[in-house]
């Protein structure tokens, strides 16, 4: 584990992380896989050289007991559910959370959705290069789901994805579950992600009635196609 992150970030930048964010982690307190979890987010930290003070955290099911060892005795900052925008459907449809500095975002086995509102905040040639995602293999999303599906549902992933460097880390024989389908990925050049970005901004439908519509088009409509979606001005932002 330590080594394959160590050198995915090395190969991603020259210098330690500046910010890390973690989403999705669950309940340390009720969840034993969150808590394993939670330790090796803390060794990541020993392992890149970053201070706890840089890492931003939220998950919906954390308790106040959470919050408080999270807050007081981690020293990291816990998001509040405004600031977060993420969770669930309702998250994913404003998501503002942009990265202005190179930040380690991990996101163990976090909803599809979130993962693309990810990508949708951050699509621009100056906020994607600082994406360094671990969390489930994106492209194994493209293997298992229709492309039709994921035009309608997650178009920014079903556009990355082929082109994430992918490094898996190796499977836990002490927790399996804690870490099945976890992968460092990044974009492996600029040129990519200026092609990507030079394409017309994907739509993504706001409501589960306008996605059921967009799944029955015919063939030959594309979601990218529709007028480009206006984004809201970033509000939160990940930083030091």
């Amino acid at each position: 584990f330590v080594e394959i992150l160590e050198n995915s970030w090395n190969t991603f930048s020259a210098a330690p992380p500046s910010a890390i964010l973690c989403l999705g982690l669950g309940s340390p307190t009720a969840s034993q896989n969150a808590r394993i979890q939670l330790a090796f987010l803390t060794e990541t930290c020993k392992l890149l050289n970053v201070a706890h003070s840089a890492i931003s955290i939220y998950d919906p099911v954390f308790t106040q007991e959470d919050t408080a060892f999270l807050e007081k005795e981690l020293q990291m900052t816990v998001l509040s559910k405004e600031n977060a925008r993420f969770i669930s459907l309702a998250f994913t449809q404003s998501a503002n959370y942009t990265l202005t500095v190179p930040t380690l975002c991990f996101m163990p086995h976090c909803d599809i959705e979130l993962y693309d509102a990810l990508l949708r905040a951050n699509w621009c040639q100056e906020s994607l290069p600082r994406l360094f995602l671990l969390g489930n293999q994106l492209r194994e999303y493209l293997e298992n789901k229709s492309t039709r599906t994921l035009e309608s549902t997650v178009p920014y992933l079903l556009r990355a994805a082929p082109l994430l460097t992918n490094r898996p880390l190796p499977i836990s024989n002490d927790w399996p579950t804690a870490f099945n389908n976890t992968s460092a990925q990044y974009f492996r050049s600029q040129t990519d992600i200026e092609h990507l970005v030079a394409e017309r901004r994907p739509q993504v439908a706001e409501t589960v009635e306008d996605r059921n519509k967009q799944q029955q088009q015919p063939d030959g409509v594309n979601a990218a196609d529709v007028s480009k979606v206006s984004s809201p001005r970033p509000t939160p932002s990940v930083s030091e």
